[in-house]
């Protein structure tokens, strides 16, 4: 079985910055990501524009464009740095980019898949279209043509369906990790430095999380794992052979 080809890397840092503790505990540190927010709102856009052509390409091809797909990891990628800043898995601003950097301590990479479900993006269109007409003839005013498009992202999107599951477990463990990073601002405040296991268990959920939102926008057909680990998918080792002795010649007189 091959490794999971959602990988994300979170590198602990040695030391963690007490003023971005002081300033996430007050909530200032949202302000410093006020140009991140406003870029990835755009790009969010373009984000579910392409996805939907990938759907069509992918229902037509079997195939999924492979310049979308390395915009939507970009995007992706993006999203996932900045959700680490700001849940202070690295104190160092994310940078302003789609390409991967593999200096910053949180990364992402998808791998690109040779081919894709045919069955999932028909459905997925279908869904799709289905909901479009629907908002089409229930028609109302803007605050309702605002929300059809909410509803054409998480509804539309069929494979919201197949991971409900996660999204299940995860608004469990999210709730369990948005209190472990509250608290964790404090020990940074004192100590200067993110616990290992608390930072392993806050960075997992993002990785959790990156994964599942991979598999809902068919950058990868592989159901996600439910793991917090880096290695969810790897093969499990396999223990080397004990060599056996052959028997040797009898000896002389046995």
């Amino acid at each position: 079985m091959a490794q999971y080809p959602v990988q994300v890397r979170i590198d602990r840092p040695p030391e963690s910055s007490r003023l971005w503790a002081v300033l996430t505990i007050l909530w200032i540190k949202l302000i410093a990501l006020i140009p991140h927010l406003v870029c990835l709102m755009v790009l969010e856009i373009a984000f579910w524009i392409v996805f939907i052509v990938a759907q069509v390409a992918v229902l037509f091809t079997g195939r999924f464009p492979k310049g979308i797909h390395g915009f939507m990891t970009g995007v992706m990628r993006w999203q996932t740095r900045v959700s680490g800043f700001m849940f202070n898995l690295s104190d160092r601003y994310p940078p302003f980019a789609l390409r991967s950097v593999p200096e910053y301590e949180v990364d992402l990479d998808i791998e690109y898949p040779e081919k894709s479900n045919r069955l999932l993006a028909g459905v997925t269109v279908a869904v799709m279209v289905l909901v479009v007409v629907l908002a089409a003839l229930l028609g109302g005013d803007g605050h309702s043509r605002s929300n059809n498009g909410v509803w054409l992202n998480q509804v539309g999107n069929f494979r919201w369906i197949l991971a409900i599951p996660h999204v299940v477990v995860l608004s469990f463990i999210g709730i369990a990790a948005m209190f472990v990073w509250f608290i964790v601002q404090w020990v940074i405040l004192f100590a200067a430095s993110f616990p290992p296991g608390l930072h392993r268990f806050v960075g997992g959920y993002l990785r959790w999380s990156t994964r599942v939102n991979a598999f809902v926008y068919g950058l990868t057909d592989k159901y996600p794992p439910f793991s917090l680990e880096p290695d969810a998918g790897a093969p499990a080792a396999v223990p080397a052979a004990v060599p056996v002795a052959e028997p040797g010649p009898p000896e002389a007189g046995a």
